[in-house]
């Protein structure tokens, strides 16, 4: 994933909360992969990254989407150099489970 998005959205540094919203659409027949996939990492994250706030999944049909919060810009960081996304993208290179793919958006809090 290329995070130079994160830096134009939320700034080199900031102190103030992340927010990450991420679409993920499943491949034919693998949205059940998808769904489990997401759970893991979930619970993985809430369990050791005491930085996220926030990681909420809902799905309608074949799209899934992610909304989590972070304290701040280095406790992203932390997560996105996590054990967690590491494992969670490699399987969805690894397994073809994406249509396409995410659409990942960063905001900070107001």
């Amino acid at each position: 994933m290329d995070y130079r998005a994160v830096a134009e959205a939320i700034g080199e540094a900031s102190d103030r909360a992340v927010i990450v919203g991420a679409v993920f659409t499943a491949a034919p027949g693998k949205a059940e992969m998808i769904a489990e996939a997401l759970r893991g990492a979930r619970d993985q994250v809430r369990e050791h990254e005491v930085g996220n706030t926030h990681y909420h999944l809902a799905r309608s049909g074949d799209r899934f989407i992610a909304y989590e919060r972070y304290v701040s810009r280095s406790a992203f960081d932390e997560h996105r150099r996590s054990p967690a996304v590491a494992s969670l993208f490699a399987f969805f290179e690894r397994e073809e489970v994406l249509a396409g793919p995410p659409e990942i958006e960063f905001y900070t809090e107001l």
